[in-house]
Formats: C-alpha cells, sequence, structure tokens
C-alpha cells in the first residue's frame, strides 16, 4: 500500500499500514439530514468509521484500531436566498488502541467553515477557513505545538 490509498490519516496511521503486511476489518456509518425548508435549522451530515488491524505481529507499537468521525451542518439561504453556511468538524483516521494494550496519543482534529455567495445564475463565491490541530498526530516533537490554519477562496462557473 501506499500514501495515496489513504489520503487521509495521521502520519502515524499511514506508516503502521505502509511498513505492514496484515489485514483490517472496517466498517462505517453515515447518515445525512435535511429540514423540509431552509430556515434556522441546519442539514446535518454524520459519519463514524472503525478498523480492526493485524499488523506487524509482535511489536509494541502494532496498531490494533484506528478510528475516523465527522458532523458536517449546512444552512441554506444564510443570510441571503440562494447562498449558503456551513461547518464541519471532525477527525481524520487516527489510532485509538495498540498491541498490549497501549494507548496512542494520536488525536488531531480538523474544523471547516465556508460561505457559499451566489453572484448570479453562473457564478458563485465560497470562501473557506479550515484549522487542522496537531494535524501529525503522535508524530508531533515532545513539547511542542503544531496546528494549521488556511483559507481558500472557490469560484464556481455553472453553464
Amino acid at each position: 500500500m501506499n500514501d495515496d490509498d489513504i489520503v487521509t490519516a495521521t502520519p502515524f496511521v499511514i506508516q503502521q499500514i505502509d511498513d505492514s503486511l496484515g489485514y483490517t476489518n472496517a466498517f462505517a456509518l453515515s447518515a445525512y439530514w435535511q429540514p423540509r425548508q431552509s430556515a434556522w435549522i441546519p442539514s446535518i451530515s454524520v459519519g463514524w468509521g472503525y478498523n480492526a488491524a493485524a499488523f506487524r505481529l509482535g511489536t509494541a507499537a502494532t496498531m490494533r484500531t484506528s478510528q475516523s468521525w465527522m458532523v458536517g451542518l449546512q444552512w441554506n439561504d444564510a443570510l441571503v436566498s440562494g447562498n449558503a453556511f456551513g461547518m464541519a468538524v471532525g477527525q481524520p483516521v487516527l489510532a485509538t488502541a495498540l498491541a498490549a494494550g497501549q494507548v496512542p496519543n494520536d488525536g488531531n482534529y480538523t474544523w471547516e467553515w465556508w460561505y457559499r455567495m451566489r453572484l448570479n445564475d453562473a457564478l458563485s463565491l465560497t470562501p473557506g477557513l479550515f484549522y487542522l490541530s496537531r494535524p501529525l498526530g503522535s508524530t508531533t516533537p515532545a513539547g511542542q505545538t503544531f496546528s494549521q490554519l488556511a483559507g481558500v477562496l472557490r469560484l464556481t462557473l455553472r453553464f
């Protein structure tokens, strides 16, 4: 397996999968709900994934389980008809248990906020803001903090 196979995981999880021979049993649940009419109640998206793995047997750092989750909210017709506001929070795939009952410190959070402005029937502009807390997970150097904040501006043309 190579790094392109799993694009949203902590470096520790990617390293465990790349350096190993083994198997993974995985399952996920997701759901979406949307109100009948746009108002103050947003549409809601949720998801959760669980992986039970057997990699590199006999190594204390062997990953046994990993999980991921997310919650997203979207308000249609936010401030102006045709516009939308949304936010999401979650954790990409992170190791949750190691061999011999060890618990890794592999957690991190991902936040996203955006606002889509409909300029006309063909154009929309969407500024977005992303925050990653501790994206290196357990590979973050001891005694250090590391987070990332990024912005993006998306122009959509429909024809």
